[in-house]
């Protein structure tokens, strides 16, 4: 059987919903969105060309240099010195940035610095980044903008989210049991590059990012 993200955070000691996803478990994160919004304009271009992409990817990379914010010569500058060897690399470090902030206004990290994961501990400085970026973006309002898109997509996952955490449920029902309740979130992201999941655990938080594709990652999911 092939061991899919839900599952090996299952096993890592996470308890699911035992049928309907708990409120906010499927949803969206607008610091997720800015960051990914911000790597965009900053010249992050992995898989720019597939189909699968959402169209409000190239909407927001739009909106952004139309904006021409001044904040944006520096974040080109520090995106080209933390580049990696693959889009899903370079976007995989960023995820956890935004996985590891407490978003607007700052962007500060949540974790004392010993507990930074060390993939962010290398974006030193896109704090400070961000927390321009989001002013002089206006990202709160982009934000709001986006909404009907997200809500969107999110009623795509609302189904193959609740076939697999039943499905995971069942099949680890003895291994969890008795475990205490964590934090578990999935969240869609329409700004990312395409077909991409990403899986952390960070502190007892369980999180699974997922981006845009033809059909909604079901297998993967599960």
């Amino acid at each position: 059987m092939r061991f899919s993200a839900l599952i090996v955070l299952a096993l890592a000691g996470v308890v699911l919903a035992p049928a309907q996803p708990q409120q906010g478990q499927l949803d969206a994160s607008p610091t997720l969105f800015s960051v990914l919004a911000a790597i965009n304009a900053a010249g992050f271009d992995g898989d720019i060309n597939s189909p699968s992409n959402h169209p409000l990817r190239e909407a927001v990379r739009k909106y952004v240099a139309a904006k021409n914010p001044p904040v944006l010569a520096d974040l080109k500058r520090f995106f080209s010195a933390h580049r990696q060897g693959s889009p899903a690399l370079e976007m995989s470090q960023y995820v956890s940035f935004a996985l590891s902030s407490t978003g607007a206004p700052d962007y500060g990290l949540r974790f004392q610095a010993s507990e930074i994961p060390p993939d962010v501990r290398e974006l030193e400085g896109l704090s400070e980044l961000m927390a321009r970026f989001h002013r002089e973006v206006e990202m709160d309002e982009l934000w709001k903008r986006v909404q009907p898109a997200v809500e969107e997509a999110l009623a795509r996952y609302q189904g193959p989210v609740v076939k697999a955490v039943t499905e995971v449920n069942a099949y680890l029902r003895h291994a969890t049991s008795g475990a205490e309740p964590r934090r578990f979130q999935i969240y869609i992201d329409l700004a990312g590059a395409p077909n991409q999941i990403h899986a952390r655990t960070y502190a007892g938080d369980y999180f699974i990012v997922l981006t845009p594709s033809a059909e909604p990652q079901a297998d993967d999911i599960q």
